[in-house]
């Protein structure tokens, strides 16, 4: 007979052998950085964007044609306004595809600068930053918490306050929220639930959680951690104690959140039952005051740990629901504290791993599977050919933005991947690419069988020929769906012809060299039908033909002075009002300010702004803010009739069912 405890002690040996074959992988890239690299974000178009640390520089790295990271290079992009150079902040990619930074410690190196109150944001179009102010009387934003509420909002939370703020991405203003918080933002971690609300630990109220309404703009109590996480384990600046710490909290596919922070102690939000209950418990005095975790495709959660608040060396674990089972480091972290530590979500399903070094690594788990009912799922029947270089394709789906936000951090740095992207798979070479996503329906996650929609930019350089397409959400890819990337006309083109890419217009111009006033073409927006050119006030030119015949600019990007006899636009314009990427039944023509399509008509229309924001239209100016109408009464077709049945109260979006483009 095997003596018992002999008997416990072979099946321990046996668990931590089989889970030690189990273990992922780290990998280098094959192109490492010339410099140390910080935060990291997942642009829409499949690149990621990287901070140089403590520095206004960032750079991108582009995977292969294969879709694959460790072999991708780099190349910089442009750095942030001068005087801008933070270590840590808010940071977020917004729903249009650009990127937001807030605040910042240690801004230009200097470890004892003030917690800064500086912001900009990023247009990766024109690869261009412009700043962004304040909001009203607040001095201090520093290392700040922030997320994207499913309305599409960056909401802040500044270092040193006990308010928040909601960013107007088009006007770059900001609306105060968040009435009823019990304390301050610091060092505190928010995670999006599934119902649109955002849950975080408060640092300096023991062992309280609250939750912030997206729909009321109010916090209230989630209850007790039931064990401590936060502390600043006795670290002090000058003689004053520091804000107590937090760690990472990840929403998991089976809606529980994992909250860890700068204990040993673990707690669990179940968001089904609005109750916290005790984690397991990191072994050895590690904790994660400041560090990274994400979210696995199998749904463990990869997370950073050291000992104690601000020591080293780090130890990585994958927690996978019940057990913080141990895995490997990556090389060159033995002198590492949590807190140097970033990861971020890549469309493989593997981890893209920072630690304020030029050695990033990239982690592959030994079990990547996930299961079915997690995948993102395509309803919309694509176009029978997608030209390269055409823009603002629409598709609609399930759960496009993933079950998670994918990655997170303390306060420090966010890096939330919870949007789709679109893969573009050649049948013939099996080379990737990424059609940039961009105004996507929502910003929430774990939509289940919501109907969620997004637009894609086909790139001018793709591989031509029979394909497959799919949407990536956090790694996780749909099933994919047939499609013929060609030059020419598409079978549901409106036009008598749709023409090669080459030729297409985007916009043309009275002047030369593409100067002088810009003007779009677009059908249909009077009453008669008649397609006119339009330069933002008012039509101009008759049929057809435009007040312009100076210069023009295609989907290449580049100015064109070859203009074609007659002055006409039908040879070679492929904007239409959309009967190719959405059912004619649910295509807007106009909407209306009262019922049964009476009031003031108005048009729903994108990109006729500089600045790139979609908003309703009345033929004189703009309405309503953005992806939003001025009215939900009433709405005609392209059947020619009138129609009540508004498909997406209370939110009052039009994505869906408009498809009209510049």
């Amino acid at each position: 007979m095997i003596p018992q405890r002999f008997a416990f002690i072979c099946v321990a040996l046996l668990t931590l052998a089989s889970w030690a074959g189990a273990q992922g992988t780290w990998t280098p890239l094959a192109h490492q950085p010339s410099f140390t690299a910080s935060t990291a974000l997942l642009l829409t178009d499949g690149t990621v964007m990287v901070q140089a640390d403590e520095s206004s520089v960032w750079w991108r790295l582009t995977p292969d044609k294969t879709g694959n990271y460790v072999n991708g290079t780099w190349t910089q992009l442009a750095s942030l306004p001068s005087g801008y150079a933070p270590r840590y902040y808010a940071s977020a990619v917004l729903p249009d595809g650009r990127v937001v930074i807030e605040g910042g410690e240690d801004n230009n190196g200097n470890n004892n600068a003030p917690e800064v109150a500086l912001g900009a944001i990023y247009n990766p179009i024109s690869n261009s930053w412009i700043s962004i102010n304040p909001p009203s009387g607040v001095s201090q934003i520093g290392d700040a918490s922030s997320v994207v509420l499913p309305n599409g909002t960056f909401m802040l939370g500044p270092c040193c306050s006990i308010g928040q703020w909601l960013l107007n991405p088009s006007t770059l203003n900001w609306t105060a929220t968040g009435s009823g918080k019990a304390d301050a933002n610091s060092e505190e971690n928010w995670a999006l639930l599934p119902n649109g609300n955002v849950l975080t630990v408060d640092t300096q109220n023991q062992t309280n959680s609250e939750i912030y309404s997206f729909i009321g703009g109010a916090w209230s109590s989630a209850g007790s951690t039931i064990v401590t996480l936060p502390t600043n384990g006795g670290r002090t600046i000058n003689g004053v104690p520091i804000v107590p710490e937090m760690g990472p909290a990840i929403l998991r596919p089976d809606g529980t959140v994992f909250a860890t922070g700068a204990t040993s102690s673990t707690a669990i939000y179940n968001t089904n039952t609005g109750l916290w209950s005790v984690g397991p418990t990191f072994t050895n005095n590690l904790d994660v005051a400041d560090g990274p975790a994400a979210l696995l495709p199998n749904g463990n959660v990869l997370v950073d740990a050291s000992p104690g608040v601000f020591n080293s060396p780090t130890s990585f674990f994958e927690f996978d629901g019940t057990n913080l089972n141990p895995v490997s480091s990556p090389p060159n972290t033995g002198s590492d504290s949590s807190f140097v530590g970033r990861m971020l979500v890549l469309p493989t399903g593997q981890i893209f791993f920072t630690h304020t070094s030029n050695q990033i690594q990239i982690y592959t788990p030994n079990n990547g599977a996930y299961q079915s009912a997690w995948r993102p799922t395509i309803s919309s029947s694509l176009p029978n050919t997608l030209n390269p270089g055409s823009i603002n394709n629409f598709i609609n789906g399930t759960q496009f933005n993933g079950l998670s936000q994918g990655a997170s951090y303390g306060d420090d740095a966010q890096s939330a991947t919870n949007y789709p992207l679109v893969q573009i798979i050649n049948n013939a070479t099996g080379d990737l690419a990424f059609a940039r996503t961009h105004d996507h329906s929502t910003m929430a996650v774990a939509t289940g069988s919501a109907l969620v929609s997004t637009l894609f930019d086909v790139p001018a350089n793709i591989e031509t020929g029979p394909s497959i397409l799919r949407v990536n959400a956090n790694g996780i890819p749909s099933p994919e769906l047939p499609v013929n990337v060609s030059f020419g006309a598409s079978g549901n083109c409106p036009e008598t012809k749709c023409t090669l890419v080459q030729n297409a217009y985007i916009s043309h111009f009275t002047g030369i060299d593409c100067t002088g006033g810009e003007h779009y073409y677009t059908p249909y927006f009077s009453g008669d039908g008649i397609r006119r050119s339009w330069d933002g006030q008012g039509f101009f030119g008759t049929a057809l033909t435009t007040v312009t015949n100076r210069s023009w600019k295609g989907t290449d990007g580049v100015c064109h002075h070859d203009w074609p006899a007659g002055n006409t636009l039908s040879g070679f314009v492929t904007v239409y009002r959309d009967t190719q990427f959405t059912p004619v039944q649910g295509a807007y023509i106009s909407h209306f300010t009262e019922a049964n399509c009476t009031g003031q008509e108005n048009y729903y229309t994108k990109y006729f702004n500089s600045d790139g924001i979609r908003r309703s239209w009345d033929g004189q100016g703009t309405v309503g803010s953005i992806i939003y109408t001025a009215t939900t009464k009433s709405w005609k077709g392209s059947d020619g009739m009138c129609h009540n049945d508004w498909t997406t109260a209370p939110y009052n979006t039009l994505d869906g069912f408009v498809r009209i483009y510049r």
